[in-house]
């Protein structure tokens, strides 16, 4: 809760949420011996970003703590189970196509 303190700026409080949540599900991964799902599915940390944003709205309303905290909880990972079920994921950059000989001088590559 240190990120929402008076003394810290409110996109902090997204940074660290998002950085906390992706960090913990890369770890996760590690330890299963798994490529990292934020490598090649984008939506971790758009989900940690929505389950933040959730936090500092409920905090700017004045809502108690507990709530706070549960309705983040719940939009992140009702978010990420959406996610799973329908295949939801973020664009992603397409390879580019191997370039023609001439830029190579015919050597392939």
């Amino acid at each position: 809760m240190l990120a929402r303190s008076p003394y810290a700026e409110r996109w902090i409080t997204c940074r660290w949420g998002a950085l906390t949540a992706t960090g913990g599900g890369v770890f996760r991964d590690m330890l299963v011996r798994e490529l990292p799902a934020i490598l090649y599915k984008g939506f971790y940390t758009t989900a940690a970003i929505v389950g933040a944003l959730v936090l500092l709205g409920l905090h700017a309303l004045g809502l108690p703590e507990p709530v706070q905290l549960g309705a983040a909880a719940v939009a992140c990972s009702a978010l990420l189970f959406y996610a799973l079920v329908k295949n939801v994921n973020l664009p992603t950059a397409q390879r580019l196509p191997e370039p023609p000989e001439e830029m190579t001088g015919g050597k392939g590559g």
